[in-house]
């Protein structure tokens, strides 16, 4: 679609498959990292991950909610991947400026979904709008 071209050349950091809904389980047998950078395996519930994807971590009870971090790397089997596609378990890296520690900030009873900034959630509602029309 024209209008999501012009955007991904006007905003190149910004990730176009905005809309995509983002569900991660916390696989806590594969915990390799506990504090930031954080190295742990996942479910891919929903949708799919990719390097440069932003997460929030979502308390169970829905009254616990952060950004964690923006996944920096991936491998599935010991290998290196670029995408990590629904009902697959992923190891991802996630790097944040914050620190946080498994068990102590989050556990594996919460789960991970996309994150916008202001600037993605502007410009996914402009996206929405003219695909509208």
């Amino acid at each position: 679609d024209k209008s999501n071209a012009e955007f991904s050349k006007a905003y190149p950091h910004v990730n176009m498959n905005l809309n995509e809904v983002i569900d991660l389980q916390i696989l806590p047998q594969f915990m390799f990292l506990k504090t930031t950078p954080l190295m742990f395996g996942v479910k891919v519930k929903k949708g799919f991950i990719k390097k440069g994807t932003k997460l929030r971590a979502i308390s169970k009870d829905k009254t616990k909610e952060f950004f964690i971090g923006t996944i920096t790397g991936m491998q599935k089997n010991n290998k290196n991947v670029d995408i990590g596609k629904e009902n697959e378990d992923i190891c991802v890296r996630i790097d944040s400026d914050k620190k946080y520690t498994y068990e102590k900030d989050f556990d594996d009873t919460f789960t991970l979904a996309r994150y916008m900034d202001f600037e993605e959630e502007e410009i996914f509602s402009y996206i929405k709008k003219i695909n509208m029309k």
